[in-house]
């Protein structure tokens, strides 16, 4: 018997110790991320955002979120299996120039590594004029 009530005590400590912290459930995802983020133009470093803030909010039971503090145009992303991304799109566009931007990330525990890419295209030639690159990690704050 002794035997038998150790190997359950096992098996519970097992499955306790080997749960995930991963944050699988899409709503655990909602909330406010603060980080550095380091700005490059034209794939030359720029400058530093310092604690810049990006907040998500879920949308009705959809894997899409709002953003607010994004840094681009785009103010939606969808976040599957703890992956952002904001597919390719022309977020704004003149008879001179596009603004095309996409990103992507990835939510490990508390933590958020960010992508975003935002660049003036000429709508004739789809020459990139000038490109934009944030990259950083930002953790959970609320």
């Amino acid at each position: 018997m002794k035997k038998v009530f150790v190997l359950f005590l096992s098996i519970v400590f097992f499955l306790n110790c080997t749960s995930s912290n991963n944050l699988s459930s899409i709503s655990d995802l909602s909330g406010t991320y603060k980080g550095d983020i380091s700005v490059y133009i034209n794939n030359q470093y720029h400058s530093t955002l310092y604690n810049h803030s990006i907040s998500f909010t879920k949308v009705a039971s959809s894997n899409e979120y709002l953003l607010e503090g994004s840094l681009l145009i785009a103010n939606t992303c969808s976040i599957d299996n703890n992956l952002l991304s904001i597919q390719e799109t022309t977020s704004a566009s003149t008879t001179h120039f596009q603004v095309v931007e996409f990103a992507n990330g990835n939510f490990r525990e508390e933590q958020l590594e960010i992508e975003f890419y935002q660049n003036q295209v000429n709508p004739v030639t789809s020459e990139i004029g000038v490109s934009g690159k944030w990259i950083g990690t930002l953790t959970k704050v609320n």
